[in-house]
């Protein structure tokens, strides 16, 4: 699940009583240390979730390696280039 980063304890308490629970949770975050989105996975087994963040693009507009890593398979052009 992706959701804005503002309604992720929202979507988490909505998920548990579901009988869900986060088992990876990815955050993007800007280089000023704001987080805008949460990329989330459910499991039905109640686990300590691995938690990551994730910097999708630098002030100066280029893409970060760790993003191209992660994205490299979606994309029909190379991000480093740009």
């Amino acid at each position: 699940m992706i959701i804005p980063f503002e309604l992720e304890s929202l979507h988490l308490k909505e998920a548990e009583k579901n009988g869900l629970f986060p088992k990876e949770i990815m955050r993007t975050i800007r280089e000023d240390k704001i987080y805008k989105r949460s990329l989330i996975s459910f499991s039905f087994s109640k686990e300590i979730p691995k938690e990551e963040s994730i910097i999708v693009k630098f002030s100066n507009n280029k893409y970060s390696k760790d993003y191209i890593s992660l994205t490299r398979e979606f994309y029909l052009k190379d991000l480093s280039a740009e």
